[in-house]
């Protein structure tokens, strides 16, 4: 089987949001990857399924799967393999997913590492510094998280004029508005000053619009990362109790086969 394949057939299940069956497509190419030695494709397996075992808050199989990308770059040598930077990220996005902050640590010190070696690739470093942010919000070093995920932002508005990768790019700015919606919650939570905390709500406020008027975007809707990035918002909107009517317009385009 081939990456591109792989991906394709995932991106289908999505699509069409059979969630359970993208599972068990990831458990069998994961199997295939191991019986044909295709390193490549086993990365790809990996990567993907430690994104799916967050989404679908299946911790036990989540950490699994990050030691599954630990025994394989210690098994391969991976540490100079392209895909690495993104399997440290993805492994320390997913321990800190479920509260395994120190662990999440050193793998974002480990991408950084690979990183600096590397040529600069605004993507990726957006990710970068999204996902460091939220070890920095759950260890509440506010300022870090902040500064994250301002330097994301400004990687990803440096990259407007790149046609080809519009959509990466709405989608990734999209994620990082919600962080900061909630990075400004667990703010509000713990600050005694009223006018910081009216600040940070107003700015929340700015954020929701923001968040509306990028999921009214005509070509967006058409395009296969929508029902992720409204999915994330509904989540997201949820563990901070709020619930914006206009979300369920945008459910019933993402997600047209649920009542």
């Amino acid at each position: 089987m081939e990456n591109q394949e792989f991906f394709e057939t995932l991106d289908r299940f999505f699509a069409e949001n059979q969630i359970e069956a993208a599972g068990a497509y990831l458990e069998d190419c994961l199997s295939k990857a191991r019986q044909e030695n295709n390193l490549s494709l086993e990365i790809s397996v990996l990567n993907e399924m430690m994104g799916y075992y967050r989404s679908t808050d299946q911790e036990q199989k989540g950490i699994s799967s990050v030691s599954d990308g630990l025994a394989l770059i210690e098994k391969h040598g991976l540490e100079k393999h392209p895909a690495v930077a993104a399997m440290w990220i993805n492994m320390g996005t997913t321990l800190c997913h479920f509260n395994r902050v120190d662990e999440a640590e050193i793998c974002y010190q480990n991408a950084m590492e690979f990183l600096k070696e590397q040529p600069s690739k605004a993507l990726t470093m957006a990710g970068f510094y999204n996902n460091t942010a939220a070890v920095y919000v759950k260890t509440e070093r506010f300022e870090e998280a902040r500064s994250g995920y301002e330097k994301a932002l400004e990687l990803l508005k440096s990259m407007e004029g790149e046609s080809e990768l519009w959509e990466d790019v709405l989608f990734n700015r999209i994620v990082t508005w919600l962080n900061i919606l909630v990075l400004n919650q667990v703010e509000i939570s713990k600050t005694d000053s009223k006018s910081k905390e009216m600040t940070l709500k107003e700015q929340s406020e700015i954020l929701l619009k923001q968040i509306r008027y990028a999921l009214q975007d005509k070509a967006f809707q058409q395009s296969s990362s929508y029902h992720f990035a409204v999915h994330k918002a509904a989540v997201c909107f949820e563990n901070l109790e709020i619930e914006p009517e206009w979300l369920h317009e945008f459910k019933k385009i993402a997600f047209p086969d649920e009542k």
